[in-house]
């Protein structure tokens, strides 16, 4: 089941001038007093001085000597948005000092980071100074080679710092001997420091210039909005309002909005400079952030958009094999999502293992095969370090990195079936039960009379949220459900609410489908979620994200049902007994719920829908089953707070005697 947790009930958070829900907002982040009102004022404060930065100095003056000598210049950046952005923020930079600099960024087969051909290549094309963006920190070897070459290299970069650093300038706020008061920028923050650090630049000049760059590549790298970072997306998102051609081609394609929010940017522009990257070569979306040309930017621009259509379709299509996978093997026991295909794209299976953690709420590793090597993605709940776990199992792996949620890893495709067993083994015995319950957490209660414009506007003076400053999530009661309906193939469902107070508000449960939600018109539920304002069309209204539902009146018997019936399970002994109608009840509610002959649902939406208690709908699928007129294949874990997650597979022929179903003898009743 999910389990509820709220942060703070809201006392003792009183801070004077500041509406008392924000005033509880800013205490479970830390902030108090003057900061309280710095905070919500847009008073982010200026960036840290970038000569605080480790070897600022000696790769400012090795660049310098680049530009004034006329040396060729090649910015070397990763795949990924952070590097991207990073690339195109120093190449910019470049330019505007009449320097014409290449670039190179990796594609996916060559992976993370330099490596030899491209040094070899690199040079080959007349460069003799190479700086790295979000990348460089770990490679001591290949810089190495890159001098024995001829080739001088300047690192900057956030990544963490191994025993060894690279013979060259090292820019890295992670750096033991760092004096910079800020760890968490992203690699294109650094990027922005090296040019500050440079130009000398007024800070509305360099965020004029370059801060659309900036605040992207700090979203998309999950990066937390606090301190610094806070400054460059605030900043940013301001630039973005009159956006640089390339990220405006881009906008148009995705986004009605005339002002970006860092989740806009996080889910609608940085996708698709990913997508690229991902599927291919993220070449096109650094050409898209280079560009001048408003023709030029709308083609790169519905490029991008088509790789990021393909790269859902890629990772639906995984993602629907992979379930496959977990519905044809007992998984009796396991504690994590262990799966292998050759069908599977190595630069989505990340996604996919993230999506896979959200659903089932275990670790899960995925891996794709090709020439004999399995290569791997991993993703973990937060009670579950799985680098650590990996690092334990480690010695059938050629290469793996991470860090406590996610891991990537390869090995032969012959040592996969060894290797999961050992990581099966050990996740059996070190991860405890209670770690693979999914929680929730809200930060307060929320009353029904502050769902309004004028609360949503408040709220908004928190933002941007992001990583290390989340969209607040609240606890909210008294919720009469008008309606329920689908949205996008059932995949979505929207539910119509009438507060306390005849107020009307609608609310979106993502991912979730209407026979899943568990709630029907006339129910009065309790959601936690978040609110914000909706402009569609001109049109403002209250938005409700629903990321859990409950329905107070049913949860103590659904408890006390739930033990009745794994007691059943376990004796066969009911204290209830099911009829005919019964059985035929909760076989008309599946059939009226499948599609195809399927449906998914849970024995609580079941039951209701029957109009029966909730173990005698369990008893009567028991029987169903029984009889071979449907097919169950259970959830790995309890998803919903309404017990376990269903996949029903109905068959359909002739009518049959109930007394053939072993259940249906020890609970049944023949007479009605």
């Amino acid at each position: 089941m999910i389990q509820w947790d709220v942060i703070n009930d809201g006392s003792g958070c009183g801070i004077p001038h500041i509406h008392p829900v924000i005033s509880c907002l800013l205490q479970n982040r830390g902030i108090t007093g003057g900061e309280a009102e710095r905070f919500l004022s847009g008073e982010y404060g200026r960036l840290f001085s970038p000569a605080l930065l480790p070897d600022m100095e000696a790769a400012a003056g090795r660049i310098r000597r680049a530009v004034d000598t006329g040396e060729k210049i090649t910015v070397y950046g990763d795949y990924d948005v952070d590097g991207v952005t990073s690339v195109a923020l120093l190449v910019r930079f470049f330019a505007s000092l009449g320097v014409s600099s290449d670039w190179y960024i990796p594609d996916r087969k060559e992976g993370y980071g330099l490596n030899l051909a491209a040094i070899d290549r690199i040079k080959a094309s007349g460069t003799s100074l190479v700086v790295t963006v979000d990348t460089g920190t770990t490679a001591a070897e290949e810089i190495a080679y890159a001098k024995q070459i001829g080739l001088d290299v300047v690192v900057t970069d956030h990544h963490e710092c191994g025993e060894r650093l690279p013979d060259c300038p090292v820019v890295n706020p992670k750096r033991r001997d760092s004096r910079y008061p800020f760890t968490e920028l992203a690699g294109v923050g650094v990027a922005l420091q090296l040019v500050s650090y440079l130009s000398s630049a007024d800070e509305d000049v360099l965020f004029e210039k370059y801060g659309e760059y900036a605040a992207i590549g700090t979203i998309a790298d999950i990066m937390p909005l606090v301190s610094e970072n806070r400054v460059i997306v605030s900043r940013g998102l301001q630039k973005m309002k009159n956006p640089s051609v390339g990220i405006l081609g881009l906008k148009k394609r995705c986004s009605d909005q005339e002002d970006l929010s860092a989740s806009a940017v996080a889910f609608r522009i940085a996708p698709r400079l990913n997508a690229a990257g991902r599927v291919g070569s993220a070449s096109a979306a650094a050409e898209l952030l280079l560009c001048d040309d408003p023709e030029t930017a709308d083609t790169l621009a519905d490029f991008l958009c088509r790789e990021n259509d393909l790269r859902r379709q890629t990772e639906q299509a995984i993602f629907s094999d992979a379930e496959e996978k977990i519905a044809r093997r007992d998984r009796t026991g396991e504690k994590l999502i262990m799966e292998m295909s050759d069908r599977w794209h190595e630069g989505v299976i990340g996604i996919v293992a993230s999506r896979m953690v959200e659903k089932y709420n275990r670790p899960c590793l995925l891996f794709c095969q090709e020439d004999g090597l399995a290569k791997g993605s991993a993703r973990s709940v937060p009670a579950v370090n799985i680098y650590e776990l990996i690092s334990a199992n480690a010695a059938l792996l050629s290469r793996f990195g991470g860090h406590h949620m996610a891991a990537g890893m390869s090995l032969s495709a012959s040592n996969f079936e060894t290797f999961r067993k050992q990581m099966q083994t050990a996740a059996a015995e070190s991860i405890q039960e209670d770690a693979l319950f999914p929680r929730i957490t809200a930060e307060c209660e929320l009353e029904n009379s502050c769902l309004q414009l004028d609360f949503c506007r408040e709220l908004s003076r928190l933002e941007p949220f992001g990583a290390g400053n989340p969209q607040p999530l609240f606890l909210i009661r008294n919720l009469r459900v008008l309606s329920v309906d689908g949205v996008s193939a059932d995949r979505h469902t929207r539910i119509s609410f009438q507060t306390s107070s005849g107020q009307v508000i609608k609310g979106m449960f993502f991912g979730v489908s209407p026979c899943c939600a568990g709630c029907f018109p006339g129910d009065v539920a309790e959601v936690i979620g978040s609110v914000s304002e909706n402009v569609f069309r001109g049109v403002h209204s209250l938005s409700l994200q629903i990321k859990s539902l409950n329905l107070p009146a049913y949860e103590a018997d659904f408890s006390q049902a739930e033990k009745d019936w794994h007691l059943y399970e376990k004796t066969g002994e009911s204290p209830v007994q099911i009829t005919r109608s019964d059985v035929s009840s909760v076989y008309r509610a599946v059939r009226a719920l499948s599609a195809d002959g399927r449906c998914e649902t849970t024995p609580l939406t079941l039951s209701r829908r029957a109009r029966i208690g909730y173990l005698s709908c369990r008893l009567c699928l028991s029987v169903l089953e029984e009889l071979k007129l449907i097919h169950i294949t259970v959830s790995p874990v309890k998803l919903l707070k309404e017990g376990s997650f269903l996949r029903i597979e109905m068959f359909f022929g002739e009518k049959t005697d109930l007394m053939r179903s072993e259940t249906f003898r020890k609970t049944g009743i023949l007479a009605e």
